[in-house]
């Protein structure tokens, strides 16, 4: 059978709008390529700041008392090391290569990475405390990038007069990514910010044991932690009065430390170990083991619950159950 003219017109007409179909789908297939590669290296440089940020607290960040010049070391170079694996917006490697990371259409350079103690949230002065700890501010990242787009062509069917498109069909600008939110003036305004440093106890000057020197209130061979103890009983008020040596006089007849009398207002201060199951022997009451932590005194005297879990700890880890 043969086609008749309105057959053959609807079959070219098809075929022109299949024409100019195709023409707009392709720049929406390429820019959308485009955007979801935008949004993956937005999210690396975003990667690359909270990367620095975990790492700042696996160093030293304290000395005691009240020296917090360590964390500043700390926030740089964990600054720095995250600049270095991160140049190529891949960790995972060992090299850096190029500094340089392409994608179908999709060009990221200069990844940058620093971070600074202050500008974080803190905790400020506070009397009570103040002898002992300082305040550092916390600490901020910033990490940002380049983004340009490659192997869009800017020209498409384009003239001024008998061109089938009469707009430019893209003018290639640099896109300023940054950690946190967007970038203003060729710049990153907004940054990532933590508490830096609890205090807690670290390293072998800080955490070893402390015993109590018999009968006298005086620093223990863990000098750092009696300081940064005895620096609260300070402000807090040293205790005051001699109402405990009254009673202990009055009732029993001495004093538990009996070489003088209001020995309840010194700072007196005890904090064994495992190393001795977390007792201490003191001579001047007969060598009795003393209970200085919750753990297990010889006799069976309290504290068995706590040592027991202490023993059992590494069946505790990581998630596994707990017995």
């Amino acid at each position: 059978m043969a086609r008749t003219p309105a057959s053959r017109r609807t079959r070219g007409q098809a075929l022109v709008e299949l024409s100019l179909g195709i023409l707009i789908l392709i720049t929406v297939l390429i820019f959308a390529i485009h955007f979801a590669e935008v949004g993956y290296i937005s999210l690396k440089v975003t990667e690359a700041s909270h990367s620095a940020m975990l790492d700042a607290t696996g160093y030293k960040l304290h000395d005691w008392p009240n020296d917090d010049s360590p964390a500043t070391s700390a926030a740089s170079q964990a600054g720095q090391k995250a600049d270095e694996r991160y140049k190529d917006f891949d960790s995972r490697r060992s090299s850096t290569g190029s500094g340089t990371l392409t994608q179908a259409f999709t060009r990221a350079t200069g990844m940058t990475v620093s971070c600074r103690t202050g500008g974080g949230p803190g905790f400020g002065p506070s009397f009570f405390t103040d002898l002992a700890y300082s305040d550092n501010g916390g600490m901020t990242c910033l990490s940002s990038a380049d983004i340009t787009a490659v192997r869009v062509p800017t020209d498409f069917l384009e003239d001024a007069n008998q061109g089938f498109f009469k707009k430019k069909h893209y003018t290639p600008t640099p896109i300023h990514v940054c950690g946190i939110g967007r970038a203003s003036g060729g710049g990153c305004p907004g940054q990532l910010t933590t508490m830096l440093d609890d205090w807690g106890l670290s390293g072998s000057t800080e955490s070893r044991m402390c015993p109590l020197i018999p009968d006298f209130p005086g620093p223990c061979l863990n000098t750092k932690y009696w300081e940064m103890a005895a620096s609260v009983h300070l402000t807090s008020g040293l205790g005051l009065g001699v109402a405990g040596s009254s009673l202990a006089q009055s009732v029993v007849g001495a004093m538990p430390f009996p070489f003088f009398f209001g020995g309840e207002n010194a700072f007196w201060m005890s904090a064994m170990g495992e190393e001795t199951g977390m007792v201490q022997p003191l001579p001047s009451e007969g060598w009795k083991l003393w209970p200085t932590s919750p753990g297990l005194v010889p006799g069976g005297i309290s504290g068995i619950p706590y040592t027991i879990a202490y023993f059992q700890r590494d069946s505790c880890f990581l998630g596994k159950s707990c017995p």
